[in-house]
């Protein structure tokens, strides 16, 4: 069997561990302000985490409707380009039939007048 300490060591071993324990609430209040501010921080992380998904999702949308507008305007461009020639191409065709329109006014006017041949204002016919 063990001896028990005497009588004042005993009361010194308790005080100490009152006095250990009367310390207990000032650390368990350290330790509730340091969770409150490890929560406070947590928050703040998670709004700034919600913010920047929204700005990633914001600019994947972005980007997706540039591609869409970029295709919407090489389409474009294409149609009209195709219509252009095929403007240009009725253009000449309209030419050529208003200049024989004309040549043959010129013919007309000519034989009426008694002169033979091309005059100086019919340019020559072309060929098609």
């Amino acid at each position: 069997m063990v001896p028990n300490p005497p009588l004042v060591r005993r009361v010194e071993i308790l005080e100490e561990k009152v006095d250990a324990l009367s310390q207990l609430p000032e650390r368990v209040s350290a330790i509730e302000k340091q969770l409150v501010a490890a929560r406070d921080d947590l928050k703040s992380l998670r709004d700034e985490l919600k913010s920047f998904r929204d700005e990633f999702t914001s600019r994947a949308e972005f980007t997706s409707f540039r591609t869409e507008v970029r295709a919407e305007f090489v389409a474009v461009r294409a149609e009209i380009r195709a219509g252009d020639e095929e403007t240009r191409h009725q253009m000449r065709v309209l030419h050529e039939d208003v200049v024989s329109r004309i040549a043959l006014l010129q013919e007309g006017i000519d034989r009426r007048n008694g002169r033979s041949g091309r005059s100086a204002r019919t340019p020559p016919k072309r060929r098609r």
